[in-house]
């Protein structure tokens, strides 16, 4: 299913990776537009979006409210571990300045995933005990490793396909990724719905396309033979990655995900669920643009960086034709959010129609920004953003979202209008700030 684009997804120090060896490898092309560069990943996408759009429209007839609740609140806690069980090591894959490193900084990636979570798993298991009364009414957190290293090994390998330029092929696994959740929904929705059945679903899901990432990819069992040599060239020439990257993904990952577990602790599962429903609603089609867009933008911008080539224009146009695709959307995603509720879902889905006029400009500000958010990582700066969004947690999270409940136990609208607010106050000052470092790193390339 759909989620949040997570602001970064590259790291590492690229000053590495301006070896005169790549430079050489690099063929000199002219530059097409990235709408029809990006069109066979958003075709295949589009289509795989209507499909977790139509299991979205389904799961209200087989599953029961507080069911799709939980469902929602393991979605968003795998999510958030999902890209940081390989310490994003996986980012290192898009930038491998050729073939045979590329391989083995995706195995290192799947071998760092699968460690770290195993000692998730043992860590639950161990721990379990002391739970008590508790842990019956959270069973299914046994399976959020397991959910978590394919979400990992999913993710590495739409940076491997990547960094090989087929789009094709990412958008034909997102599509089997969504129908076979969509078939597993159906079928256990008939035959025993739960909470189980759906999260099930959804690692079946990961399960199906991981398996066509393996056949259609071409690796073997040999990109594990990784020697210490290499380990060790790994840890020192991505430790930017392993360092202020994850950082940063923990707290980017917490500012997407955290409010859907808090509303869950503060509200109930019936909370969560209009909620979640909501956000999947209209981030999953929204989504589709921007994260095609940010596949090739990534790859683009690192080439332009290798070749101390200006940005800006290639930015500032990026960021203007996904306005004209997005801005529409939003629009009339507004106007029509509470009667899409209403006519699909039944008058008991009413709130998710409230939420979504709420919640869809964060939407709409996220995914205007998100396909450019590479380019702090390209130009070396993921410490000064770290700082940003440090700030923005303990701002939107900490003081305007777990305060006011603690403090005046107020509605969770209200909790989520200054969430939204504040979420579009943010990538505004994303922006500029992005703007801004663009600015000081073709001055400096002017002065060369």
């Amino acid at each position: 299913m759909g989620n949040l684009a997570i602001p970064v997804s590259i790291g590492c120090n690229i000053r590495a990776f301006k070896s005169a060896h790549f430079s050489i490898c690099l063929v000199k092309k002219k530059d097409k537009n990235i709408l029809i560069t990006s069109f066979p990943l958003f075709s295949a996408s589009f289509i795989a979006q209507g499909v977790n759009f139509l299991t979205l429209l389904l799961l209200p007839l087989f599953y029961l409210t507080e069911d799709i609740g939980v469902f929602f609140v393991f979605s968003a806690l795998g999510l958030l571990l999902g890209s940081l069980v390989s310490w994003r090591s996986f980012n290192a894959i898009l930038i491998s300045d050729t073939d045979e490193v590329a391989n083995s900084n995706l195995g290192i990636s799947f071998l760092l995933g699968g460690v770290t979570s195993l000692i998730l798993e043992i860590l639950i298991l161990a721990f379990s005990p002391f739970w008590g009364n508790w842990q019956s009414n959270v069973e299914w957190i046994y399976f959020l490793p397991v959910y978590a290293l394919f979400t990992s090994v999913f993710i590495s390998f739409e940076n491997f396909l990547n960094y090989k330029k087929r789009y094709i092929q990412i958008g034909y696994g997102k599509l089997i990724k969504a129908s076979a959740t969509l078939l597993i929904t159906l079928l256990l929705g008939i035959l025993t719905p739960s909470a189980e059945s759906l999260i099930f679903a959804l690692i079946t899901g990961l399960l199906a396309v991981i398996v066509f990432q393996i056949w259609i990819s071409g690796i073997t069992w040999h990109i594990f033979q990784i020697s210490k040599r290499k380990f060790k060239i790994f840890f020192f020439k991505y430790r930017d990655i392993l360092t202020f990257n994850s950082s940063l993904a923990i707290i980017s990952e917490l500012n997407s995900h955290l409010p859907t577990i808090l509303l869950s602790i503060f509200y109930g599962e019936n909370v969560v669920a209009f909620y979640g429903m909501a956000q999947r609603f209209f981030s999953t089609p929204v989504s589709v643009w921007s994260n095609s867009i940010a596949s090739v933008f990534g790859k683009e911008s690192v080439e332009r960086y290798i070749k101390s080539r200006n940005i800006s224009g290639y930015f500032v146009s990026t960021v203007k034709k996904v306005i004209m695709i997005i801005i529409p959307f939003g629009v009339i995603a507004f106007l029509l959010a509470p009667w899409i509720f209403d006519t699909f879902l039944g008058k008991e889905w009413e709130a998710s129609g409230g939420i979504s006029r709420i919640i869809i400009p964060l939407i709409i500000a996220q995914n205007i920004v998100m396909p450019t958010t590479i380019l702090y990582t390209i130009l070396n700066h993921q410490k000064r953003i770290l700082i940003f969004y440090l700030v923005s947690f303990f701002v939107r999270i900490i003081l305007l979202f777990i305060l006011p409940y603690l403090l005046f136990d107020i509605n969770y609208i209200y909790l989520l209008m200054m969430f939204s607010f504040t979420g579009v106050l943010h990538y505004i000052l994303y922006y500029r700030e992005l703007r801004s470092q663009i600015e000081n790193y073709e001055t400096q390339i002017e002065h060369k």
